[in-house]
């Protein structure tokens, strides 16, 4: 039994999370008290929460891009399961610095009608974002794509 430090309620240890679970330290206040402070605290400052999430967003866009990106890729199964931690860091650093304007682009498209590309780093570009978006899910004949030919 232990007593909660807010409401001064006797309870078993288990109502009391883990302040260091390593040094199986629990803490002061019951799961309940923490539960109704977190509530309490965030209809305070609503407000304040929501502008510092669209602050944050905004300052960390290619952070967004990059998990969407990956996400799709992923869900694409076009992610090599053998690429390297530096191939993997080196598209990371990739999104981080895409120019204003433009977009990363797979040269060769991800969902192609006769072939498909993989999301690795030598299938990246940057894009105008104009071009890309006229581009849509296709091979096209610009700086830096592959052409293919039926044939």
């Amino acid at each position: 039994m232990k007593i909660c430090s807010k409401c001064r309620c006797a309870k078993l240890i288990d109502e009391f999370s883990f302040s260091s679970k390593i040094r199986g330290i629990r803490q002061s206040r019951c799961k309940v008290c923490c539960r109704a402070e977190h509530r309490e605290y965030y209809r305070k400052n609503k407000a304040r929460k929501r502008l510092y999430n669209e602050a944050y967003r905004k300052t960390n866009l290619w952070r967004y891009a990059a998990a969407s990106s990956k996400y799709r890729a992923s869900k694409l199964r076009a992610t090599p399961t053998w690429l390297t931690d530096t191939q993997l860091a080196l598209m990371q650093r990739m999104y981080e610095n895409r120019p204003d304007g433009y977009h990363v682009d797979h040269i060769v498209p991800l969902q192609g009608d006769f072939v498909s590309g993989l999301h690795v780093p030598w299938n990246l570009q940057y894009l105008l974002a104009s071009e890309n978006y006229s581009k849509r899910n296709r091979l096209n004949d610009h700086p830096g794509s592959a052409t293919i030919t039926e044939g």
